[in-house]
């Protein structure tokens, strides 16, 4: 891995012009800035987006499945840091900040297991891409607001030279060539803004698969069956699984590439027209969230009450069975948490 240096050549003739990169300079007049979470929340449910980007409440502590990828992507960021000794940084640094976020051990050794097989895996391919920055805060200046977000990198890669955006995801479904996942993404705005804001060729979609498995758990003693000769039947566990069988299951799991892939890299493109027309949807939907009145409540979506095998933070104050105020939420203290 390599930290890229000056190039005397223009490098818009290699299409590596990443544009609305902060540079640092005050602006006279701040104007609203509106990001891809923040248009996928108000996609999904007006009165959601409303209560966590114009009103500015959010969950005291985030959901596990968003820790997860929290740690992970910590993790991550350190393994794509040129230099030496790649995993031993990012085991490192993803394991104090799953602590931060309050996982439990399993949680963390699962984190642990998940980056030693993604460093087995993709270590021998490290120095086929430059690094040019890594989470990099961008903007670009619309019609009296602004666009912008986080790449969670900026990579140059050769044969051809070519400008990617790097973006890192992980997920419990399939992610073969040709499954639902992959689909998906032909309608992803966040892509669309990322490509549209850098100009690069392409997203390098670096995704790690979660296998689907859980530690086990002691079996409820007025559930356990046992057998004339006192042992439990097959399937009941006497105590929890130690955090070290778990650690076992999990490696065994990742060397099982019967049941994989585990871990895909792909580049996702868009063609002119597509990215001409996700602009305008773009300005559309932002236009309509600048609009909005942060003191009225707005529309709420049945359909996107649940998500990550739980209820919306906001689903007992939107259904009337408790106040607000009563809910387990903090005031954000930006509106863009995420990219400070």
């Amino acid at each position: 891995m390599q930290v890229a240096q000056p190039d005397s050549d223009d490098p818009a003739q290699h299409g590596l012009v990443a544009d609305g990169v902060l540079s640092g300079c005050e602006r006279a007049v701040p104007m609203r800035l509106i990001t891809t979470s923040e248009i996928r929340t108000y996609q999904r449910c007006r009165e959601e987006h409303r209560l966590t980007y114009l009103q500015g409440y959010r969950p005291e502590e985030p959901a596990t499945a968003l820790a997860f990828g929290t740690a992970i992507h910590a993790g991550l960021e350190q393994w794509w840091q040129p230099g030496e000794l790649p995993l031993r940084l990012a085991t490192s640094v993803a394991a104090q900040k799953a602590a931060e976020l309050g996982l439990d051990v399993y949680e963390r050794v699962a984190v642990q297991v998940m980056l030693e097989a993604y460093h087995a895996h993709w270590q021998g391919e490290r120095d086929q891409y430059v690094v040019r920055s890594l989470e990099t805060v961008f903007e670009r200046d619309r019609d009296g607001y602004q666009l912008g977000g986080r790449y969670d990198g900026l990579i140059e890669a050769d044969r051809p030279r070519r400008l990617l955006v790097l973006e890192h995801k992980t997920t419990s479904e399939e992610i073969a060539p040709g499954t639902e996942y992959w689909s998906h993404l032909a309608l992803d705005r966040q892509i669309d803004h990322y490509l549209i804001a850098s100009q690069a060729s392409g997203v390098l979609y670096d995704v790690l698969r979660k296998p689907k498995i859980r530690p086990e758990r002691a079996t409820p003693i007025d559930r356990q069956k046992r057998r004339k000769d006192g042992q439990l039947y097959a399937g009941q566990r006497e105590a929890d699984e130690t955090p070290q069988e778990w650690e076992a299951r999990l490696r065994a799991a990742y060397a099982d590439e019967e049941h994989g892939p585990w871990f895909v890299r792909r580049e996702v493109v868009r063609l002119p027209h597509e990215l001409h027309r996700a602009n305008r949807e773009l300005d559309q939907l932002a236009g309509e969230i600048v609009a909005a009145n942060p003191n009225r409540p707005a529309p709420r979506t049945g359909d996107s009450c649940r998500r990550y095998g739980r209820r919306c933070d906001y689903w007992l104050a939107c259904t009337g069975q408790v106040e607000l105020h009563e809910l387990p939420l903090r005031r954000a203290t930006a509106t863009h948490e995420e990219l400070a």
